[in-house]
């Protein structure tokens, strides 16, 4: 019922959709979000979505309306090792990373990579979804766009897929696929800085501005 309310809620809604960076309290809307498309045994769980948030607050982003989580992405900074095992592994089973793996963002240093989830609230209208997931999207490049003009550029983004939708999406935007055998997971991944997908041009301008002023600097020094 309560589910039902809130859409009706977004249906009828007159103000414009927020993107904003998630605070602890969003976790919850994020977790029932999950939930609501993967199941309870296919959904991190609050507690662990919640240590990843409080050990980098930069993980989580949403989409609002009325008060309301209608979608998120998330950047999770994992360290080095447990990406690759994670990319590398077809299932049965790996495990998610606790929060002692999530690394905090670094400035000046390059990020390595990121693993990147993006889910738009079920149950809105196919116009609704469009434009919350575009909203999703716009807003993470932007993030990156910042992350960059801090001198923290992001090098690769990662992904895994076993949704028709996750994997439409990612092919749409240009993601490399790795497909094991007998594996329903499929990975993904994108090196922003050599790809040719057009809404990474104005990001990749940006790291190529900051590295020039960078080598500047340094030559200054020397």
């Amino acid at each position: 019922m309560a589910r039902a309310r809130e859409l009706v809620i977004l249906e009828y809604a007159t103000e414009p959709s927020s993107f904003t960076r998630a605070t602890d309290e969003d976790i919850k809307g994020i977790h029932d979000l999950c939930v609501s498309l993967f199941s309870i045994n296919e959904t991190v769980s609050f507690e662990t979505m919640l240590s990843w948030q409080q050990k980098n607050p930069y993980t989580y982003f949403v989409t609002k309306q009325e008060g309301l989580v209608t979608g998120y992405f998330d950047f999770l900074h994992l360290n080095e090792e447990v990406t690759e095992h994670i990319m590398s592994q077809p299932l049965p089973g790996v495990p998610m990373p606790p929060s002692t793996d999530v690394e905090p963002f670094t400035p000046g240093k390059l990020i390595h990579g990121l693993f990147v989830g993006l889910a738009v609230r079920p149950g809105l209208s196919p116009t609704q979804a469009r434009l919350h997931g575009r909203h999703l999207i716009t807003g993470a490049i932007g993030v990156l766009e910042d992350l960059a003009r801090q001198n923290m550029p992001v090098q690769m983004l990662y992904a895994t897929a076993r949704t028709s939708y996750g994997i439409r999406l990612s092919r749409k935007l240009g993601f490399e696929e790795i497909v094991y055998s007998n594996d329903p997971l499929i990975r993904f991944r994108i090196n922003l800085l050599t790809s040719n997908n057009p809404l990474l041009r104005e990001y990749q301008q940006i790291v190529k501005r900051i590295t020039s002023q960078q080598a500047k600097k340094s030559n200054h020094k020397i």
